[in-house]
């Protein structure tokens, strides 16, 4: 039974999607904590709700260094993390049927 279950999590992909407003000092750490999962990552989503210039640049960069898609919501700001997820599953390229 164990290596039907290992062979079901190979067939897996994964997706991460990250909503970001502002907030570059901690995203630097959640893509390299992503990273260091025993699992990995298939593809990792940067959804920026809008963030300050200077903030989204950097937001913009970590994605890059990362290989990490990104991604900036247009206007208006939604303050709202829970429409920065739902983008970032339509930005997958995963199937979530």
């Amino acid at each position: 039974m164990l290596n039907v279950n290992r062979k079901v999590a190979c067939d897996l992909s994964v997706s991460v999607g990250i909503p970001r407003k502002n907030n570059s000092w901690q995203l630097d750490g959640v893509l390299r904590s992503i990273f260091n999962q025993s699992r990995p990552v298939d593809e990792r989503i940067i959804v920026d709700d809008n963030s300050t210039k200077i903030e989204g640049n950097m937001i913009k960069q970590l994605a890059d260094f990362h290989k990490a898609k990104y991604f900036k919501l247009s206007e208006p700001k939604t303050f709202l993390q829970t429409l920065g997820r739902r983008k970032g599953v339509r930005y997958s390229l995963n199937s979530f049927d």
